[in-house]
């Protein structure tokens, strides 16, 4: 589906990028800045950083990350990780 968009986008641009230009010329390229600022924007306050994260917490980083994720604190997150596979860890060990 993402592809799908992508590559539509990409044909209407290349459709209507000639239009505009001749039209509008130079304030065409307003879009495109307004549009990697709203970019930007989406990634900051909607995604979560998942560089150091272990592949097996993502499941749980993203069910449990608050809806605007600059207010999800990521060291207590990654510490509570930790507790999680030092316990998962120490519970297949017998103890003699």
């Amino acid at each position: 589906m993402a592809t799908m968009v992508s590559f539509a986008v990409n044909t209407m641009i290349g459709q209507v990028t000639p239009i505009a230009m001749e039209r509008v010329a130079w304030r065409y390229y307003i879009l495109f800045v307004v549009c990697n600022f709203m970019n930007a924007g989406f990634f900051w306050a909607l995604l979560p950083e998942t560089s150091k994260v272990p592949l097996e917490a993502m499941d749980s980083l993203w069910v449990e990350a608050p809806w605007f994720v600059p207010i999800m604190r990521r060291r207590d997150y990654l510490e509570e990780l930790e507790r999680e596979v030092e316990e998962k860890a120490g519970g297949g060990k017998e103890v003699a």
